[in-house]
């Protein structure tokens, strides 16, 4: 899964809560759940070493996505895509040749860089 997918759906919940409006009194204690200090714990969490840079497919991914999974049952939310909180997004993974070279032509003769 895409880690920019996740960072951002969790901030899409928390600019939702921050957006409501403070007469909508059904939000007002999600809205004082949520501190500073708060956020500052839940960043040093997961910039952490143990959650690896966090990296697509890697077990730094999967402790991520346990980790968010984790707090949004905490915020008591539900799943949004069945019985997911996340959407599986398709990786491409492209890998260079090392056997590829570069070729510029504009001048009298080509020039290759290996």
């Amino acid at each position: 899964m895409n880690q920019r997918v996740v960072c951002a759906s969790f901030i899409l919940i928390i600019i939702g809560l921050f957006a409501c409006t403070s007469e909508d009194q059904r939000l007002r204690p999600a809205l004082e759940s949520i501190t500073a200090q708060d956020l500052a714990n839940d960043t040093e969490i997961l910039a952490s070493d143990e959650f690896e840079g966090r990296a697509p497919a890697s077990n730094g991914e999967v402790k991520t996505i346990e980790f968010l999974e984790q707090e949004f049952q905490k915020l008591g939310l539900k799943p949004g895509n069945g019985q997911s909180f996340f959407q599986e997004i398709p990786m491409v993974v492209i890998t260079a040749d090392p056997g590829a070279r570069l070729e510029i032509k504009g001048g009298k003769k080509p020039v290759f860089f290996a």
